[in-house]
């Protein structure tokens, strides 16, 4: 009995002086809590967005004056924008109940008892239409920013010297690398290009050429891609804008070791 007694006693002051030093779950150190719960921030929901409604007016043209009717009384609309005009020109007037003035009015109909928009004959080739709320709110999902997965892993970096999309006399494009990079593939448009050469007359002791001279029928746009080369098993990318306007427009795509041989 006092075996088991000694024994329970020992258990007891070995996890007490464990838990006090935070090597059992919820155990406290120095008052604190090793490891105190996480509470996540909160989320903010975006505000919440009036939708609008949008009526095209049914047009009536007369000698001296085009109207377009709508289908309900003006006091139904409360505050809504009157547009008139043509595609791309159009005039804007914020009405609340009738309007008037030199050359529009709007109004109830005599007849139909609903909103009509009353202007010159002048006027028979526009177009009116309004937009107002529509007592709805849309809460639009939260914005995140688009982002774009590098390609096949490979890592953002300017690892060149230039490219010239004017090469062989404006029908190519060539991608110049630093000196010593021993460059494996590369790929511009998810095209291969081909190693050219290695030390050109003009050109620093080292740095390879890599080229493909098949853009000679293509457009600015597309001359503007991503470049995707590999080194030491290692893949690396940069997007080019395309082409410039003359055969040293090489100027203008430079990278980190530009006129560092």
């Amino acid at each position: 009995m006092k075996r088991l007694i000694i024994l329970s006693l020992a258990i007891f002051i070995t996890c007490g002086s464990a838990y006090a030093k935070g090597t059992l779950p919820g155990g406290w150190f120095d008052g604190k809590p090793v490891n105190p719960p996480v509470t996540p921030p909160p989320v903010t929901p975006p505000p919440p967005v009036q939708t609008s409604v949008t009526e095209q007016g049914v047009k009536a043209v007369f000698s001296a004056e085009t109207d377009w009717y709508f289908p309900k009384p003006i006091a139904d609309y409360g505050k809504f924008d009157l547009f008139i005009g043509v595609d791309g020109a159009y005039k804007k007037y914020t009405i609340s109940m009738a309007y008037k003035d030199s050359q529009v009015e709007v109004r109830n109909s005599e007849t139909r008892r609903t909103m009509v928009v009353i202007a010159p004959a002048s006027f028979r080739d526009k177009k009116a239409y309004i937009s107002y709320p529509s007592g709805e709110t849309v809460t639009p999902p939260p914005v995140t920013p688009p982002v774009t997965p590098p390609a096949d892993g490979a890592v953002e970096s300017k690892r060149f010297a230039h490219i010239n999309h004017m090469s062989w006399n404006g029908q190519g494009t060539t991608i110049v690398f630093c000196a010593g990079d021993d460059v494996t593939s590369v790929t511009f448009h998810d095209t291969a290009f081909h190693f050219h050469m290695k030390d050109g007359l003009d050109k620093g002791v080292g740095r390879e050429q890599w080229t493909n001279h098949y853009f000679q029928k293509k457009s600015e746009t597309q001359t503007a891609g991503l470049f995707v080369w590999t080194i030491g098993g290692k893949k690396y990318q940069h997007y080019s804008d395309g082409r410039g306007d003359g055969l040293a427009d090489y100027q203008k795509h430079t990278g980190e070791c530009y006129h560092k041989y």
